[in-house]
This record gives C-alpha cells, structure tokens and sequence, in this order.
C-alpha cells in the first residue's frame, strides 16, 4: 500500500467530512445527524487545531488523526460548535456528559485525539503511522493524551489498548482512553 503522511492542507476538508461520514458505526439516515458529526469530530479541528492526514499516490487523503493539545483551550473554542451540535442531534449531549464526568482525568492528559480511516484501508499500517507521528509531536511538547471511543466499537478499543491507551473512564456509552508520553523525557 503506497500512503503518506503529511500536514493538512486547504482543500482536505470534504475528503476529511466524508472520511469521518463513512467510517461512522452509526446510523446517519439525516442530514442533521450527518453534520453534526462533521461538526464534533472533523469541522472544528481542522480551523483550529493539529491535523496529520494520509494520503494516498494521488494525495487523495484516506484518513486522519485530529488533535487539540490543550483541552481546557479546546472546550472554550469548542462552544460555538456545540451549540450548533445540539440543535441538530441531541444525541451530542451523551458525548458531552461522557466527557465531562471524566473532565478530572483531562489536567493529567491534556491533548485529545480522535482517529479515522477509511474501511478499504485499514489495517495497512495507516493508523499506526498516523499516531505514531502525532505521538511524536506530542512527546516534543511534554503532552500525554487522551480520546473518546464509543463502547461497543470493538476495533477501536482494541486499537487503543494494543497502541498503550489504557481506560480511564467508561459510562454514557463510551470509554475514555489516556496514554502517557511525557515521562519519556
């Protein structure tokens, strides 16, 4: 398999929305509930925080790793889209309530990640490599993360736990991972 990894780039942003929309474990049968993930997981990021996407030969992106390295800065950036978020789906207040009932956890692991790849490209690697560049660029600011995964997606979770996550919270449906990398220094 032939990818890269690179920074994102202006015009990325509909390859990014649809990544997100077709890797999605649920159902999305209307608009409201399709741009509201765009707006949690994708819209925010890429107008405010680190992004590192693989591309493919033809730097066509096929996935992404989306991260804020600061979460109290992140929730206060955040708000805007929130609101939006609500309005569309109230399914986002589970998110939101999953978040902050682990919000202790955040002082400890203060970036926030969140992953996607496109199915037809998984477990090529791509993924390992995408966190694998992020982590790197985290260790060089002394950040140790942390990121939501839906309960019930199982090969999320396991690629968590193999890549060194461990589980700090689980409740409203979602599990809340931390991994440390700044006592490498």
């Amino acid at each position: 398999m032939n990818y890269e990894i690179r920074n994102y780039q202006r015009g990325d942003e509909e390859f990014l929305r649809k990544i997100c929309l077709d890797t999605c474990e649920e159902k999305l049968e209307s608009k409201a509930k399709r741009e509201s993930l765009c707006l949690r997981y994708v819209d925010y990021y890429y107008q405010n925080e680190t992004v590192f996407v693989a591309v493919d030969g033809e730097n066509r992106p096929i996935g992404y790793i989306l991260c804020a390295t600061d979460y109290r800065s992140y929730r206060k950036r955040m708000k805007p889209y929130l609101r939006r978020i609500f309005q569309l789906d109230k399914r986002g207040w589970i998110t939101y309530l999953a978040e902050m009932a682990a919000h202790g956890f955040f002082a400890k692991y203060p970036a926030h990640l969140h992953i996607d790849i496109l199915p037809a490209y998984q477990k090529e690697g791509i993924g390992t490599a995408l966190t694998e560049r992020l982590f790197s660029f985290l260790r060089e600011q002394k950040k140790d993360v942390h990121l939501l995964c839906g309960a019930g997606n199982k090969k999320g979770n396991a690629f968590y736990r193999k890549r060194g996550f461990r589980r700090i919270f689980r409740g409203f449906g979602v599990v809340v991972y931390g991994k440390n990398l700044s006592e490498t220094f």
